[in-house]
């Protein structure tokens, strides 16, 4: 859990999507998608994803609305974008 709440911290600051996205893929295995912690980083990833691509991770957003934890950010962000 550490791992991930560090990988996590590290994105929020890091200064480019590429950055974000490398340290979150780093614990992306040991994530379960429905907890919170999980939602949390995927959702993100997904955040910076869409930043980097310029379109919504659409299956990763999907699977994301199944998180009661973090649905409304996900509703949000597919509402207003990154």
């Amino acid at each position: 859990i550490t791992e991930i709440q560090a990988a996590l911290s590290k994105s929020k600051k890091a200064s480019t999507p590429e950055q974000a996205i490398s340290h979150l893929q780093e614990v992306q295995p040991y994530l379960q998608i429905n907890s919170n912690l999980g939602g949390t980083v995927l959702l993100e990833l997904a955040i910076a994803l869409w930043q980097r691509n310029g379109v919504c991770d659409e299956a990763l957003c999907g699977e994301l609305l199944g998180n009661s934890h973090v649905r409304r950010d996900v509703q949000l962000l597919l509402k207003n974008g990154p």
